[in-house]
């Protein structure tokens, strides 16, 4: 028993070890990029916990005319590695294992509302990780842990948050990542069931994409870039309209694969 919780721990890390260096690189590369920005202003900026959030979900405006197209690199990656991580475990639904605990378990609908809690909770794990690695490198760069620099903010990120309050932040960088997230797992776990794990994960891929060159309500990720937001631009998507169209598509797919699953056919 002592064997298996050792292993399990390390698979658990290394499971969540490119997370945390994707999450290190993002916070030196704005450390260093803010010290080099206050050089040329001749201005000094302190940065704090929050900033390191906030520039990270800023996001990209969408390409208009003959702008130059920039998806933003850690902010993809970031998803990318989670598609992959629940495509992984996706991948697992048809093994021997999983075969036995759907025997044990002895109803398919209770097998499939676990799963959708293991969702739910890889999407709880997975951003709990994010803040907490922001939070120590923060603590060892003597980063403050409240508040954020709404001048910072606005000079080098271009986000206008003077009339932004704590409320529209956890918001912002909490409820929409979590129940956005939450869903495209769900639907990414639905395709992986009815079709292929592969081709789920390229549908996300081009989700996400898509989100990146088109500004719009329907294509979801667009809810998880600040810059697109109606409480931060005049212009921006409703940020109310985000949250309930990730709850519709959770309870969607649950209810489309619990119908589903009563004749899906585990054996390999």
């Amino acid at each position: 028993m002592k064997k298996y919780r050792n292993s399990f721990r390390i698979e658990q890390i290394k499971k969540y070890l490119p997370l945390i260096i994707l999450v290190c690189i993002h916070c030196r590369w704005l450390q260093v990029n803010v010290e080099i920005f206050g050089e040329i202003r001749q201005t000094e900026y302190s940065l704090s916990v929050l900033d390191y959030a906030i520039s990270f979900f800023k996001g990209t405006v969408s390409p208009s005319g003959k702008e130059i197209f920039n998806i933003p690199a850690l902010w993809s990656s970031y998803f990318l590695y989670f598609f992959a991580i629940t495509g992984y475990e996706c991948s697992k639904i048809f093994s021997k294992f999983e075969q036995q605990k759907l025997i044990r378990v002895g109803k398919r609908t209770h097998w499939w509302y676990r799963k959708i809690f293991g969702i739910l909770k890889e999407v709880v794990t997975y951003l709990a990780i994010t803040y907490i690695t922001m939070g120590i490198y923060g603590m060892c760069t003597d980063a403050k842990i409240w508040g954020f620099s709404k001048k910072l903010q606005f000079q080098y990120n271009g986000l206008n948050l003077q009339g932004t309050s704590a409320i529209q932040m956890l918001l912002y960088l909490v409820v929409l990542p979590y129940l956005v997230m939450a869903a495209m797992a769900c639907v990414q776990y639905v395709i992986s069931m009815e079709i292929n794990v592969i081709i789920s994960f390229f549908i996300m891929i081009m989700i996400l994409v898509g989100s990146v060159f088109f500004e719009t309500p329907f294509l979801i990720y667009n809810y998880l870039m600040l810059i697109r937001q109606n409480g931060i631009i005049a212009t921006g998507i409703n940020s109310w309209i985000g949250i309930g169209t990730a709850l519709f598509l959770i309870c969607v797919m649950v209810l489309i694969e619990k119908r589903l699953i009563q004749k899906k056919d585990f054996l390999l």
